[in-house]
């Protein structure tokens, strides 16, 4: 490869990084569930933590949903989750702020 072609190599615009997951419907369970079916299997998609608390903990703080202390919140998310019409992985990401789905 001559100096040419790795000048070229520098300059050529990359690759676009890939689109984030798409952010599903969290205003309901029901609302959740659909834009779960709709994803493709192995395909992930997020609501926010607000939304997960809202639906699925009763715990007064979002910050203790799903913890050691809200097992029925993280029970009922598995649960939805598990469900054979959109069966789903639940990935927890505090940092972001997000809870995600990955379709299976």
């Amino acid at each position: 490869m001559g100096l040419l072609d790795k000048l070229r190599d520098v300059l050529r615009p990359s690759a676009p990084e890939p689109p984030d997951a798409p952010r599903l419907r969290g205003e309901s369970v029901n609302a959740l569930a659909d834009s779960l079916m709709a994803l493709r299997v192995d395909k992930r998609g997020w609501i926010t933590l607000r939304e997960a608390w809202q639906l699925f903990s009763r715990a007064k703080l979002q910050e203790e949903a799903f913890g050691e202390l809200d097992a029925d919140g993280a029970r009922r998310l598995e649960e939805f989750a598990a469900e054979a019409r959109h069966r789903s992985d639940v990935d927890y990401r505090p940092v972001e702020g997000r809870l995600y789905f990955t379709r299976k």
